[in-house]
């Protein structure tokens, strides 16, 4: 990575990514760790990521703990810290708020279980589609502010924008 780094940016992903594993796992120091990491390899091409999401499940076979809102709270502690930008990113696994159902169905037959199992991947409410800022600010807004939130989405924008280059785009697209 320090050798092909120069241009390229860096997010963290969502609660399964390389810091957000080791956060849910309480590993604090070595999530810290790879978080200065990063920032010494990226600088102020890294981003860490928090999710709109209430997200909170216990180890099944078909998934790993996970409880995005300790996540956050960690991640905007690192932010501070290290002095590494935020962005929100929608954990988006369907377009529409609606689709949620239909989701949960792929899920089941992916899993080849009953739709009622208690035991299979699922998530538990409606919040997994592509939101819009407004969503995301009231989201982050309720503990951060909305001034805070507002930034966060600011910094989606200008990591958005670092990666719009005219020459890369293919109009038949």
């Amino acid at each position: 990575l320090e050798k092909y780094s120069k241009d390229l940016i860096c997010t963290t992903a969502c609660g399964s990514g390389i810091i957000g594993s080791l956060l849910n796992n309480r590993k604090i120091e070595e999530a810290s760790n790879v978080a200065k990491r990063l920032k010494d390899i990226f600088g102020t091409n890294l981003a860490l990521e928090i999710q709109p999401n209430n997200l909170k499940r216990q180890a099944t076979p078909y998934n790993d703990y996970l409880d995005q809102t300790f996540v956050n709270h960690q991640l905007i502690q690192m932010s501070k810290k290290f002095d590494i930008k935020i962005i929100p990113a929608t954990n988006a696994h369907y377009l529409n708020k609606e689709d949620s159902q239909a989701h949960d169905c792929l899920l089941a037959i992916s899993s080849l279980q009953p739709i009622e199992s208690q035991t299979r991947l699922r998530y538990s409410d409606a919040e997994f589609y592509v939101k819009s800022r407004e969503e995301i600010v009231s989201f982050f807004s309720r503990l951060y502010g909305e001034k805070q939130a507002e930034e966060w989405c600011d910094n989606t924008i200008e990591f958005s924008e670092m990666c719009e280059n005219p020459e890369w785009i293919d109009p038949g697209y």
